[in-house]
């Protein structure tokens, strides 16, 4: 005897109350118990396919549309705007949400690889897209790592926004920027 099938209906059900919950009374109204009855689902079936809130928010995340990255002809221009959509991503999210989010991902190696494949995969690559145009325009070195600096951009956005709580103006996008770019030789003219 086999048992029921999973009902993908739930799923959309589930997430769009999520959406509901967090568009009207914000993220910190998202649980998995006012989730589950908006959807009107029990606990169990919320709880089946997401072990916790984080997990809960991160599909929610996930499932968001992101706007594509234009080609403005200059990898320095196109690198700022990709910093500054990043800065505010991380400045306009719920802090114990992400908090909870990084702390699965610590804990669950299968969290982290879903976060991974999910989210920051894809967005990885949509950065590389920039780097890849600049490479063919000549304008930064094809034997440089794009993934390594699109990774010391992330940690240093994410290092500034919620270890130091400090903001990221226009004048520390752009030290960031040119440094990633020129190195720690004298800015060009």
């Amino acid at each position: 005897m086999t048992g029921r099938g999973r009902d993908s209906s739930i799923d959309e059900r589930v997430l769009t109350a999520a959406r509901r919950l967090a568009d009207e009374r914000g993220p910190e109204a998202v649980t998995l118990g006012a989730v589950a009855q908006l959807a009107g689902v029990s606990r169990p079936a919320v709880y089946r396919r997401w072990a916790n809130r984080a997990a809960l928010l991160f599909e929610m995340q996930t499932s968001a549309s992101v706007p594509p990255m234009p080609d403005l002809g200059d990898f320095a221009a196109e690198l700022r705007g990709a910093v500054r959509h990043l800065v505010a991503a991380l400045e306009a999210s719920d802090r114990a949400v992400t908090a909870d989010q990084y702390s699965l991902m610590i804990t669950n190696p299968e969290f982290a690889a879903r976060v991974w494949e999910r989210r920051w995969g894809p967005d990885q690559q949509r950065v590389l897209n920039l780097w890849d145009r600049a490479v063919q325009r000549g304008e930064v070195s094809p034997e440089r790592d794009g993934r390594q600096l699109i990774d010391t951009v992330v940690a240093a956005c994410q290092f500034r926004v919620y270890l130091l709580h400090q903001p990221c103006d226009d004048q520390w996008l752009d030290g960031l920027v040119d440094l990633l770019l020129h190195g720690a030789g004298p800015s060009p003219a």
